[in-house]
């Protein structure tokens, strides 16, 4: 552990943060911290797949003063895991690393089956919100929402849960994610936050 990460100091300039911004339906932004490269897939697999529970700071501790600032007064809604992964890795991994921001947390969605995204096609990923089930939706209701999750591939997963909240009028939807797929690398992306 070096200056309080749970990795050495070599390993952290490997993560490369791009602080890139996208769309969701033209409507919602996201955020992302770095690009879904080989260095944050390993990391994200160590800590998650291999229960390496010590990495969860490693991916957002350092920026987390500038993104308590940038999403001040937002709550924090993490996608889920399923019942049956929380409780063989012990903690929910996507809410143990947005911890470190500090805000109000609101798990109020639930997976009601076991699935692994990488593991479905195109087409299943499309009936992900079928999977997905909000419990307590009045909670967000005029709330401003922070939807969080470790991976952005095709969005399913956001997109499912954003289409979940709508119906409870939050006031602002955001989502901030750890690390973006980039399909197309001839597409600059915007490595500029508001």
């Amino acid at each position: 552990m070096v200056n309080g990460y749970p990795i050495c100091d070599k390993c952290m300039k490997a993560f490369n943060p791009v602080f890139g911004k996208d769309k969701i339906n033209d409507k919602y932004k996201l955020y992302y911290l770095y690009n879904y490269d080989q260095n944050i897939r390993d990391l994200i697999y160590r800590y998650k797949g291999c229960n390496d529970y010590e990495l969860k700071d490693a991916f957002i501790k350092r920026f987390s003063f500038w993104l308590r600032m940038k999403f001040s007064g937002y709550t924090i809604v993490p996608a889920p895991s399923s019942k049956e992964k929380e409780e063989e890795r012990g903690f929910q991994h996507v809410e143990e690393v947005f911890s470190a921001l500090k805000f109000k947390i609101n798990q109020c969605f639930i997976k009601t089956s076991d699935f692994k995204q990488s593991s479905l096609t195109v087409n299943e990923r499309k009936e992900v919100a079928s999977k997905l089930e909000i419990v307590n939706g009045q909670s967000v209701k005029g709330k401003r929402i922070l939807i969080v999750d470790d991976i952005y591939t095709t969005g399913s997963t956001v997109k499912a849960m954003i289409s979940k909240l709508e119906p409870y009028h939050p006031k602002d939807i955001k989502v901030l994610v750890v690390a973006k797929t980039i399909y197309n690398p001839n597409k600059a992306h915007n490595n500029n936050l508001e």
